[in-house]
């Protein structure tokens, strides 16, 4: 009766491979979802930085542009919200 086994040792085996395979799985898949979410932050902010520049290059080149833009910005903040 003690070598009486309810499963093979071989469907035993092969479920524990299969859970570590599994896990291992998951744990990678998790990884580079996080590494995804990271690039999109080191893009968003890099693209960020691009635009600045060229924005700080575009006025420093034509000051007459950025007159103009700063007054269109003080009019578009004194906009009433129509409350």
């Amino acid at each position: 009766m003690e070598s009486a086994r309810l499963y093979p040792e071989w469907l035993t085996n092969l479920f524990w491979i299969g859970l570590v395979v599994t896990l291992f799985t998951i744990g990678y898949f998790g990884y580079q979802g996080f590494m995804f979410q990271e690039s999109r932050k080191a893009a968003y902010q890099k693209g960020q930085d691009h635009i600045i520049a060229h924005f700080t290059e575009y006025f420093d080149d034509d000051p007459k542009a950025y007159e103009a833009y700063t007054k269109w910005k003080e009019e578009a903040s004194s906009v009433p919200s129509g409350k």
